[in-house]
């Protein structure tokens, strides 16, 4: 039996000639195409487009037209190759508002046009928490006031720096808390999950790994429709809890997304940000 040794020497040599999987232009013209084919999607927001005659707001990238509005002057920049979005910490957010009944942000989990098994809701994106935060209760993103009867979905990093994610019942507000710490000054790819009836998953990446939390009890069949706005960076709307930092490559899908397409897309993003 032939056996075919590799040669790392010559692989370095040829990288000029045929393209590395692990470098930043490779993530680059990957990202975009990677998070518009996730199924059940329902808004991506790489903070790259604006769409200038509406007050620079954030272009949803779905085709949905979910556009976020950016309020009190975030700055629009660049990490490198990745496209950013900087809040100041002090009233800097995006936003948008609840559409009332049958609004795109409302999922429940339960969707009947979402195949049974993969119902669910999943969201995330690349953050950079400034260290001025340290100590500090900031909202990451949200649909809620974090109230029983008020909330959809809450993701925060408390004041104690673990994250806390939790979803909305109506009568409870399960989720997972303690068991994510976040590195500061640093990409953290997080990605919140919520499998109804079985499962809370905080999933967070860096330095190359991935690490799952998971809460299995007294999750619920459903997630609770509110109108509530969708905010990144704050809660309620602008209530507070406003985030210092940057962030980017948003997503929002209407399905609770498996581990190989959560893992595939921190591998195929995170050269991006030097991860």
């Amino acid at each position: 039996m032939t056996l075919q040794i590799r040669n790392a020497e010559n692989v370095e040599l040829l990288r000029t000639d045929f393209q590395h999987r692990d470098e930043p232009n490779f993530a680059w013209k990957s990202a975009v195409a990677a998070f518009q084919a996730l199924p059940g999607l329902r808004g991506f927001w790489p903070c790259s487009t604006l769409r200038y005659t509406a007050g620079n707001q954030v272009v949803d990238l779905s085709g949905q037209q979910n556009d976020l509005t950016n309020i009190n002057a975030s700055q629009f920049g660049y990490y490198d190759l990745a496209p950013i979005v900087t809040f100041d910490g002090v009233n800097q957010y995006l936003d948008r508002v609840d559409g009332g009944a049958a609004n795109w942000g409302d999922i429940l989990g339960t969707e009947a046009f979402i195949t049974p098994a993969q119902r669910g809701m999943t969201f995330g994106g690349w953050f950079n928490i400034d260290s001025a935060d340290i100590g500090n209760r900031v909202c990451l993103n949200t649909k809620g006031f974090a109230g029983v009867g008020t909330t959809s979905w809450w993701f925060e990093k408390q004041a104690s720096d673990f994250l806390l994610f939790m979803v909305g019942t109506g009568a409870a507000l399960p989720g997972i808390a303690g068991a994510a710490t976040v590195t500061f000054d640093t990409w953290l790819f997080l990605v919140c999950r919520f499998v109804p009836a079985t499962s809370l998953d905080l999933i967070v990446g860096e330095a190359g790994a991935l690490t799952q939390v998971q809460q299995g009890a007294g999750v619920p069949a459903a997630l609770l429709d509110t109108n509530v706005s969708f905010n990144i960076g704050s809660y309620g709307g602008g209530a507070g809890l406003w985030m210092k930092g940057s962030t980017s490559l948003h997503f929002l899908c209407a399905t609770a997304l498996p581990d190989v397409t959560i893992f595939s897309l921190y591998q195929q993003t995170r050269r991006m940000f030097y991860v």
